[in-house]
């Protein structure tokens, strides 16, 4: 398949160092997340008071990794519609807008942007991608 059918339908992020920040952090996030439950788990079962310290640190870690991230993800726009799409609000949702059952939409636009580097905007439902090249003035994508 060539290397254009991957991304037809796709639109370019002329910005996507927010994007990229905001997979970061998220990654982090999920890792301190991860070891805090593992470090909590550790700590219920053995009853080892050594374990407590580690087990604030990383909860400290991931309410700091949060507090980092949420504006970060708040500084991520869509260059159409101007919206934050890896932040949900209540203000009303594109038909195409997608999401993952148990999570909002905010949350699963970055899933999708950190699992496939793809989004859809949930306000107006354009989907982007963040390793298309922008296409030059001519409506052609740039060729290496």
């Amino acid at each position: 398949m060539p290397h254009s059918d991957l991304h037809r339908g796709y639109r370019s992020l002329p910005y996507k160092r927010p994007f990229f920040l905001s997979m970061l952090f998220y990654a982090l996030w999920l890792l301190s997340l991860i070891a805090t439950v593992t470090l909590a788990v550790l700590f219920v079962r053995t009853q080892d008071r050594d374990l407590g310290i580690p087990l604030v640190a990383c909860m400290l870690g991931s309410a700091l990794l949060w507090a980092i991230a949420y504006p970060v993800r708040r500084s991520a726009k869509c260059p159409l519609c101007k919206g934050t799409p890896l932040l949900d609000n209540r203000a009303a949702k594109h038909a195409r807008a997608r999401r993952f059952f148990p999570l909002n939409y905010g949350t699963s636009a970055l899933l999708s942007l950190f699992l496939t580097h793809r989004y859809r905007c949930m306000f107006c439902g354009n989907p982007f991608d963040l390793l298309k090249k922008p296409a030059n003035m001519f409506g052609r994508n740039q060729e290496p």
